[in-house]
């Protein structure tokens, strides 16, 4: 069946009632507001829907936006804006990080061995993706939007002075080699885009990992940890002064992947995770939208630009590389090698100024990100299914929970919710506190569980229909930001319910797949957390992580968490 053959079948992504999202706006963020809050936002609302010259006429312009041929939906330039128009570093904020299981077959393969089996791997799930012939995504009998595989190889965010681009190259022919801070292109497909012998492969990458040089302290990767804006001058600086150094970006940035031949050894798995995260700069390429940072371990990294991919298309593929890596023969190694290509850049001593800064910051912004790993092991979907209620439900309130044990209270909680069963769809904002999620933690029964699980499921199913309230709001202010950005906002985008529902104190999010073990990624906000959970089978893990001032809660709140689960699993 053709990668594509379902397309047809896919509605756009609908375009909420403006009464609908207001009505939802004052429901959801009701929990959190006492009742002048809660006064002080119904009357904002009541005179953004009624007034004509106020939401009315930005639901128009979202409506006008929507009949736009060249767009897939309403919201897809809106969130492509929003993603790309982030000036903040992405180490810490913005790339999401897996920790995928090598399978058994490759699992005993030295360093170089694996590479050479993964390069194979990414270079057959790139041709299903080019010829069109990789089967369509499914959420149970309903097809997936397929569009963000284009965006899956030779991608790189590039850095803007006002807003970020995509570069994608669909004809890429080579992946990089980082190694101990030095950037090498290798052809993994002849120029008839045959696959190159994987035994002259591992030839270069075992030359290369024999060769005894010291880090490069000068790498141009460490200026992928800045922020975007000062990325962009210093990346404009550096083009202007060769012709080499452009050719060099282009090489980097049109590979297929990354690939970071890592030689560290950890104490702990908490302390690898948030290496592959945000570790050193200077042996990584932030700005790459797929990453894989492989050592001499049984489990290798991911981590991956965010702005163009969500976590269920690159579920697809760590399960795709679990099933298909396959040991090499090594009986009869080549003489010969595939060509390892080094890539230097020309600098001036501003440039190893700006590198040297850059180092210093991503090691401060490194030490100010707390990291925690949960793998509980005493039950997982199969018993929670046995209590009667949506695993997933139950993993959330579990998170809430061990908030309220902890802390006395429960905060405004963000959880991502797919929508790619509509055309171009990527995800919508879940909130899952609810009345009845604060009931159940407050008296956490097994008749409280199963209620507060109904209301959650009620909320997916709204989001995943196109109905939640986060993403219309941001379409309707930025209705306001694009055509009257001269005026105030309208009130209802500074009411205490807008407010406190658009802060979110715990970011979370899940997306199991076959050889995925742990997947994470850093708190929106300062004072924030983050979870990310898989569930399989017979085990749950999570990764949570707070900025260091929080560090002594985030290690209460695992020990909460644990309990909640504990507690939770007896019902």
């Amino acid at each position: 069946m053709s990668m594509y053959a379902r397309q047809n079948q896919l509605l756009k992504l609908p375009l909420p009632r403006l009464r609908d999202t207001c009505d939802k706006l004052l429901e959801w963020s009701g929990v959190f507001l006492d009742q002048e809050e809660l006064e002080a936002t119904a009357t904002a609302v009541e005179n953004f829907v009624s007034d004509p010259s106020s939401g009315p006429w930005y639901q128009h312009h979202l409506e006008k936006l929507n009949q736009q041929p060249e767009h897939l939906n309403w919201l897809e330039p809106l969130w492509k804006t929003a993603y790309l128009g982030n000036p903040d570093p992405l180490p810490m904020g913005g790339n999401v990080t897996f920790i995928a299981a090598k399978n058994p077959g490759t699992r005993a393969l030295g360093l170089a061995k694996f590479v050479t089996s993964l390069i194979k791997g990414l270079v057959d799930f790139n041709r299903l993706i080019q010829s069109e012939s990789l089967e369509p995504d499914f959420q149970g009998k309903n097809p997936l939007c397929m569009t963000q595989y284009r965006t899956l190889f030779g991608t790189s965010r590039i850095p803007g002075r006002e807003q970020d681009a995509y570069f994608i190259n669909p004809t890429s022919r080579h992946v990089i080699v980082i190694h101990r801070g030095r950037h090498y292109a290798l052809d993994v497909l002849d120029k008839e885009g045959n696959p190159v012998d994987s035994k002259k492969i591992t030839v270069s990458l075992q030359s290369l990992l024999a060769t005894d040089y010291p880090g490069n302290a000068e790498s141009i990767g460490s200026l992928t940890s800045l922020g975007r804006r000062g990325w962009a001058l210093s990346r404009q600086s550096l083009i202007d002064l060769s012709e080499k150094n452009r050719r060099g970006f282009q090489r980097i940035e049109g590979a297929l992947a990354v690939i970071v031949l890592d030689e560290n050894t950890y104490p702990d798995k908490d302390s690898m995770f948030k290496h592959l995260l945000g570790g050193d700069p200077s042996n990584r390429w932030y700005d790459k939208s797929l990453q894989f940072i492989i050592g001499d371990r049984e489990d290798f990294g991911i981590n991956y630009e965010h702005s163009g991919v969500d976590g269920t298309t690159l579920g697809r593929l760590v399960s795709y590389l679990y099933d298909h890596l396959e040991p090499l023969e090594v009986d009869s190694l080549p003489s010969g090698a595939a060509d390892l290509e080094p890539i230097d850049f020309d600098m001036e001593p501003v440039h190893k100024k700006t590198i040297e800064n850059a180092l210093k910051q991503s090691r401060l912004d490194f030490d100010n990100l707390s990291l925690l790993l949960v793998s509980f092991d005493e039950f997982g979907k199969d018993h929670i299914k046995k209590i009667g209620v949506s695993p997933d439900a139950f993993l959330q309130l579990s998170l809430q929970l061990a908030q309220y044990t902890l802390f006395g209270s429960v905060a405004n909680t963000y959880e991502a919710v797919m929508t790619k069963t509509f055309l171009g769809g990527r995800t919508e904002t879940m909130r899952p506190v609810t009345r009845e999620s604060l009931a159940f933690v407050r008296e956490p029964d097994s008749r409280n569980l199963k209620i507060a699980a109904e209301k959650h499921i009620q909320r997916i199913r709204e989001c995943q229909q196109g109905q939640g309230v986060d993403r219309h709001l941001f379409g309707l202010r930025t209705m306001h930001e694009r055509y009257r950005p001269d005026t105030p906002l309208p009130p209802v985008f500074q009411s205490p319910g807008y407010l406190k529902l658009t802060t979110s104190y715990f970011s979370t999010s899940t997306s199991s797949s076959k050889g995925m073990l742990y997947a994470g990624y850093g708190p929106l906000i300062d004072d924030g957390y983050a979870a990310r959970y898989l569930i399989f089978s017979d085990r749950l893990t999570f990764v949570l992580s707070a900025k260091k001032g929080n560090e002594s809660l985030l290690k209460a709140y695992r020990i909460h968490l644990v309990g909640a689960l504990r507690t939770m699993g007896a019902l």
